[in-house]
């Protein structure tokens, strides 16, 4: 049955250069790619920091070659249409990153200069979506919950707020800013005796082996709990467009970060496997503003995001979130 409250709260117009302005975007992405090229010898060929990986989603062996960006190869699997990185950095070296100087960037540039736009506006309207399919406040596990914005909102609206992230940086803005308590740790490692509501996760894509995420969460559910993610789109007007032109994008490819893109056909299969049903699905995408990565006029910037929210209304926006209940 059709969550019809959640299907009539508002959806966000972003300005994707209000959020990350282009000088931030730029720096981060020349950063990273400085960073990665350590990863390739001269010649652009991946050493053995990499492995072959088969389908993070079905375990399919079978893919074909999707596109190559910044040395790192993406397949499109031929049994659930899910893009991946293949070679894929090994997991000892993603999770080195993840606690790396790196990653501390990432939150130091983009992160923490709109920790309020995210807590009011972003983080606002994903509680919105949530407490619609609840009728009191519950107990929240956010898995990889990063500065903590998202679950402030329900810890100040009564919910039980639970946490776990491998950065150092993101937990001491989620104590600094939201005085939270959270785990720091892998989701993998995470050992708990109690049962949540509602479990999310807001960047699926990072986890090495995300069946195995969504296997732990379905075990931590209580009755009726609800689990929610979002990851990257391989069904996109942005990887449509990325495909037939092959250019290197500021965001949603994020090289090595961003190692997996789910297909309509991917969230299908999550749910068979799991006896889940999905109760809500949308996208929300920044596409076009990503392809042209130009500050315009506020007329032209306004044209941008109605048009954006009508390819999000086709699902074809570049971030897919899904909400999934038992069946």
């Amino acid at each position: 049955m059709k969550n019809k409250t959640i299907e009539k709260i508002e959806r966000i117009k972003v300005n994707l250069l209000q959020l990350k302005p282009i000088q931030t975007l730029t720096e981060l992405y020349d950063f990273y790619k400085k960073n990665m090229d350590r990863f390739f010898d001269n010649k652009g060929r991946p050493k053995d920091y990499f492995e072959k990986v088969i389908c993070p989603i079905c375990g399919s062996y079978q893919h074909k070659d999707k596109i190559t960006i910044d040395g790192f190869r993406y397949v499109q699997c031929f049994k659930c249409n899910s893009v991946y990185n293949n070679p894929r950095l090994k997991k000892s070296v993603l999770e080195e990153m993840y606690k790396s100087g790196e990653y501390n960037k990432y939150f130091d540039k983009l992160i923490i200069p709109s920790q309020a736009f995210r807590k009011n506006v972003l983080e606002e309207r994903k509680f919105k979506q949530i407490v619609s399919f609840f009728d009191k406040p519950g107990k929240i596990l956010d898995v990889a919950c990063g500065t903590g914005s998202f679950l402030k909102n329900f810890q100040e609206n009564g919910w039980d707020v639970h946490g776990v992230d491998p950065s150092d940086s993101a937990l001491r803005i989620a104590k600094e800013y939201y005085d939270l308590d959270v785990m720091q740790d892998y989701f993998e490692n995470f050992e708990t005796k109690q049962k949540f509501d509602c479990i999310t996760f807001w960047g699926l894509e990072h986890l090495s082996k995300p069946m195995n995420g969504i296997k732990k969460a379905v075990n931590l559910l209580d009755i009726n709990g609800l689990i929610v993610f979002e990851g990257p789109s391989a069904d996109c007007l942005l990887m449509k467009y990325l495909c037939k032109n092959g250019f290197s994008p500021s965001r949603y490819i994020e090289s090595a970060r961003h190692v997996l893109f789910f297909s309509h056909k991917s969230i299908d299969f999550i749910c068979e496997t799991f006896g889940l049903r999905v109760s809500h699905i949308e996208t929300i995408g920044l596409d076009i503003q990503t392809i042209l990565l130009y500050d315009f006029n506020d007329e032209i910037t306004k044209k941008i995001m109605a048009i954006q929210q009508v390819i999000d209304g086709l699902n074809l926006g570049d971030h897919y979130r899904v909400f999934l209940h038992k069946r």
